[in-house]
């Protein structure tokens, strides 16, 4: 009987999971995106924390026991959740209360960059991959992103639908909401609060203060001591994370609160939530920025310092690529061509502002 070394299961678990060990280490950006995957392909519908669990779990004792591990895999489900591999759905979307679980999106495409790469989409219920070995020998991973390059004279689109997967029309996949004015989103989200009934108290209620400097986003969350106005806030529940929630304080007592997401919004509460702020941030005077950063080879760097919409990252994971920022924790490398666009979509749908550097 062969007896495995720790090393061994690691190394083996790259294979197992369909990455190629000469490329990909074990947890591993990438590494952690395929267990998720292979989890949700299993467990689905669950809620997260039993998904992030499910992958945390069985990386004890092997050369994964640090407490970064667990919040490395939380921080790439949710980028999954952005991109659209998996969907955060409540049981109800008429009903406020209703807890929000995962599904797998069903095993979609969507073509780019001219009709030379496809994204690849979803999960495969049961399996690994929803695409034969011919075809995932040759998928190209990067962090959660899965993308298959079209070869001479092949018909990729032709043969991923013969194969069964659905493709998602540009549309489809962004679900960008319509560009409007900022001030019409904070009052009509302050309609609903004048409409809310009575609270009461929440304990556990964290805010994020506007009134705090957009530039550090989490330097912006703190107790609601004694402050008197409406917030951006998160509140405990019984299972599953924080809610997202808007809530109006007198000397740090919450009086009415509504939840993010509306009811039957097809948006996460946090994407509503930051969106929201945003427009808060931009109605008050203090928007939030981006900074660019010209690079080489005709690319710019895009940066952000607080959290950006599933949507509009998904707009920025079409045509360019997620880096490392130095300047803000959220970072798209494009190119420059595309830069006028970017701006535009960012001042309209975002409602941000260039970041330009105090002179010395």
């Amino acid at each position: 009987m062969k007896r495995y070394t720790a090393s061994d299961v690691r190394n083996q678990s790259v294979v197992q999971l369909g990455l190629h060990p000469d490329g990909h280490t074990f947890a591993s950006p990438e590494w952690i995106a395929a267990a998720l995957r292979r989890g949700a392909s299993l467990m689905c519908p669950c809620p997260k924390r039993t998904l992030v669990q499910a992958v945390t779990q069985p990386l004890r004792g092997i050369g994964a026991e640090s407490d970064g591990i667990e919040h490395e895999i939380e921080d790439i489900l949710e980028k999954m959740v952005a991109h659209g591999d998996l969907l955060e759905l409540r049981d109800d979307l008429w009903a406020p209360s209703s807890r929000a679980v995962l599904h797998g999106a069903p095993p979609s495409f969507l073509m780019f960059r001219d009709m030379r790469e496809a994204f690849v989409i979803g999960i495969a219920h049961g399996q690994r991959s929803a695409l034969p070995d011919y075809l995932e020998k040759r998928v190209r991973y990067r962090g959660h992103l899965r993308t298959l390059p079209q070869k001479e004279g092949e018909n990729l689109r032709a043969e991923l639908g013969r194969l069964g997967l659905h493709e998602l029309s540009l549309d489809v996949w962004q679900r960008s909401p319509d560009a409007c004015q900022a001030r019409d989103v904070v009052l009509r989200r302050e309609q609903l609060l004048d409409s809310a009934q009575p609270s009461g108290l929440i304990p556990g209620l964290r805010i994020l203060d506007h009134s705090r400097d957009p530039v550090n986003y989490l330097a912006r969350w703190c107790d609601p001591g004694s402050q008197t106005g409406s917030y951006v806030a998160r509140r405990p529940q019984t299972y599953g994370a924080d809610r997202w929630c808007y809530v109006r304080l007198r000397e740090g007592r919450p009086e009415r609160l509504v939840d993010f997401p509306d009811v039957g919004s097809v948006w996460r509460g946090c994407d509503e939530a930051w969106h929201f702020q945003m427009a808060m941030d931009f109605v008050g005077g203090h928007p939030q920025r981006y900074r660019e950063t010209m690079g080489s080879q005709d690319t710019v760097l895009i940066e952000f310092r607080s959290p950006i919409p599933s949507w509009a990252e998904r707009r920025w994971a079409l045509i360019g690529e997620r880096v490392k920022g130095e300047w803000g924790f959220i970072a798209y490398q494009i190119k420059k061509a595309r830069l006028p666009a970017e701006n535009q979509f960012m001042r309209e749908f975002l409602w941000l502002e260039k970041y330009v550097p105090r002179s010395v």
